[in-house]
């Protein structure tokens, strides 16, 4: 079937089910309105219009209980226009006028006379009125919350209502403008900036709201400035700082407000380096230096500061070559690799040499000596068995008939060994070597081992057994004659086992690399404390 075949029955069949389920919605109104409960009614008729807009029941239904009830809205505004209570009839009419649009929505048109939406206007006009005046009132009374309230209310009906945005900007600013007069006769000169510009964010200005948050602002800054020179003078710098910062974020280049912030940071920043080094915090040092520095600058002699706690915190670590292995390529890889691994996992503070640097250097100097207590490689011989077995052949006898047996065949099983013991102690000392740091040794182990057999010929018929003396079953030697089918599989696992051991240098690599971690995280952990 073609796609469009396809997607015509899917909304075929979709139109089909949305049509029953109108069909009962229907149905059930029907019974509602034949019971009394109209609202309830109306409600499952507009729902099967949801369902199915052709549907001419439910139409029908929807206009019929829809007309009476907007009639019975209309009616109600009415009276409350009839009797003057503009409020109440503004309200019925917005309601009857909601439930009229949302009939409209299911596609159903009821009859809303033009003679109530006049009555409306006249309403509305009143009470407008009404509001407007009352909220005048209420200003003048300097009521400026309640007035707010009714000029919102007054625009949510006509947004141009004589000078009623002006009434609103004057009951929303004027206790904002008194507050702000009262706070800068206070000299709260913040608070005051705020309220001043709280105004403005909203209607730009109003009186002299701009200048007098201008004025709040200067004398802001000016009083900060003075708090913060203060704050200096006894030393206080972390309340300084704060001063400071007030001062440039609302005017960023006031006098030497911005050298002074620098100082009010960097001074007890200073202060607190030199407190490291005597306490031999290097690396805490340093970085409080290099990070000041990156955020605000040198200052006094932050450089030669920054440069003297590098090199006091940084650990030159020398590494010797490792001369009592019997391999002396294998100790050249172990080295090579030792120092890669630490390099890559250590901090900038450790430098990685193989010679003693000279005597002048500020950095502390130490030694990791690592030399092999055992290495031993034994490479076992290969050693070869002759296994007696038994070969399962078909075979035709004079007749032609084909029938089974069993034939005392030999094959070859082999087996080899290899391994590597490996001992290595590591030594972290001081630059002159007798006084030990930190020290471990730890003792690693390779081996492999192979067993596999070899026949040359049918290997999945070849069976494990034995036999005395080569002849036919069950003439010659039949007590001694055994055939061992329970492990049958188990030959033929050796049959294709694999025949080679792993390589020297493999057993190299598998017994240095847990020795050159395990030394990496006991220089990891010496770092750590340094």
């Amino acid at each position: 079937m073609k796609k469009s075949n396809r997607l015509f029955v899917l909304l075929l069949v979709v139109v089909m089910l949305c049509g029953c389920a109108a069909k009962k919605l229907v149905k059930k109104a029907f019974e509602y309105e034949t019971s009394g409960f109209k609202s309830e009614a109306l409600e499952l008729y507009c729902k099967a219009l949801e369902k199915d807009d052709e549907n001419i029941d439910a139409k029908l239904g929807t206009k019929r209980l829809g007309q009476e009830q907007l009639n019975e809205r209309l009616e109600t505004f009415k009276s409350a226009y009839t009797r003057g209570d503009n409020t109440m009839a503004v309200s019925y009419f917005q309601t009857a006028q909601a439930f009229y649009n949302k009939i409209k929505n299911h596609g159903v048109e009821l009859e809303f006379p033009d003679y109530y939406r006049t009555y409306y206007n006249e309403a509305k006009n009143a009470y407008l009125e009404e509001k407007y005046y009352k909220a005048c009132q209420l200003l003048d009374e300097q009521k400026f919350s309640a007035a707010e309230t009714l000029l919102r209310e007054v625009l949510s009906y006509s947004s141009n209502y004589k000078d009623a945005n002006a009434k609103l900007r004057e009951a929303v600013c004027e206790p904002l403008y008194r507050r702000g007069v009262a706070q800068l006769g206070s000299q709260k000169y913040k608070e005051a900036y705020d309220t001043f510009n709280s105004i403005i964010s909203k209607y730009h200005n109003y009186k002299d709201a701009l200048t007098l948050r201008d004025e709040a602002k200067e004398s802001y800054v000016e009083e900060q400035y003075a708090l913060g020179c203060r704050y200096m003078d006894s030393e206080n710098f972390r309340e300084a700082e704060v001063a400071f910062r007030n001062v440039l974020t609302y005017a960023t280049a006031y006098k030497d407000a911005n050298d002074r912030l620098i100082v009010s940071i960097w001074e007890p920043n200073y202060r607190s380096i030199a407190s490291m080094m005597q306490n031999r915090r290097y690396r805490n040092a340093y970085n409080l230096c290099t990070e000041t520095r990156r955020q605000y600058g040198d200052y006094k002699n932050s450089a030669e500061l920054a440069a003297e706690c590098f090199e006091r915190a940084t650990v030159i670590m020398v590494v010797p070559d490792i001369y009592n292995s019997p391999d002396a390529s294998f100790a050249k890889f172990f080295k090579a690799e030792l120092i890669r691994n630490i390099q890559t996992q250590n901090t900038q503070f450790l430098k990685i040499t193989d010679r003693r640097p000279l005597d002048n250097t500020r950095s502390k100097v130490v030694i990791l000596d690592c030399n092999f207590q055992t290495f031993k490689y034994i490479d076992g011989n290969l050693k070869h068995y002759t296994q007696k077995g038994w070969l399962y052949v078909t075979k035709k006898n004079i007749f032609g008939e084909i029938y089974h047996e069993y034939e005392k065949v030999e094959y070859d099983e082999y087996e080899r060994s290899r391994k590597l013991d490996f001992v290595v102690r590591y030594r972290i000392t001081d630059k002159s070597g007798r006084s030990i740091l930190k020290e471990g040794a730890n003792s690693y182990q390779s081996t492999d081992y192979v067993n596999y057999a070899y026949y040359n010929g049918d290997t999945k018929n070849l069976y494990p057994g034995y036999w005395k003396n080569k002849g036919i079953i069950g003439f010659f030697n039949k007590d001694e004659d055994f055939i061992d089918s329970e492990h049958y599989y188990q030959l033929q696992d050796k049959l294709k086992a694999r025949r080679n051991l792993k390589s020297y240098d493999d057993m190299c690599q598998e017994v240095a690399t847990p020795a050159i971690n395990n030394i990496v995280i006991a220089v990891s952990d010496f770092m750590r404390y340094e």
